[in-house]
């Protein structure tokens, strides 16, 4: 009797999970195709949350794809990236070199370097304010990523 009480209990909370589930699911007609399964960020960086914890950052493929033919050594490139860190709209990013420096784990006047580098190759220019960050205008190189060729190596 017992375990018979207890079967109808698990029984009961079974069917309750299960018309739960129903209502919550919207109805598929038949003739609708499956839908897609949904990328996840988290199952691609092996399903560690914590890894997002502080953030993340979207890259277009195009932009690494080409950073090469636009001349940007590989730490230009990560530099770049780092400045999208702090590029939240349209608005331009104003980091400052101390805080690049820390995350690149190079020095300052590393940073400095391939702030002036992008700027020589015409890829980005500084904005100096006095007793504020620069801010960094970044339209050029958006610009010349716009305009790089779909090829091969971007898919």
């Amino acid at each position: 009797m017992h375990q018979q009480k207890l079967l109808g209990t698990a029984e009961r909370s079974l069917m309750e999970a299960a018309v739960s589930l129903k209502l919550s699911r919207p109805k598929r007609e038949p003739s609708q195709p499956e839908k897609k399964k949904k990328w996840s960020a988290t199952e691609r960086w092996g399903g560690h949350e914590e890894i997002f914890s502080v953030g993340f950052l979207v890259v277009p493929v195009k932009y690494l794809a080409h950073y090469a033919s636009l001349n940007l050594t590989t730490n230009e490139a990560m530099f770049v990236l780092q400045l999208m860190t702090f590029k939240w709209d349209k608005d331009d990013p104003y980091p400052s070199y101390a805080a690049i420096a820390r995350r690149m784990g190079v020095s300052e006047k590393m940073v400095r370097r391939y702030a002036r580098a992008l700027e020589r190759k015409g890829l980005i220019r500084r904005k100096y304010y006095r007793r504020q960050t620069n801010r960094f205008d970044l339209s050029t190189l958006l610009e010349a990523i716009r305009k790089a060729p779909n090829s091969a190596n971007v898919r």
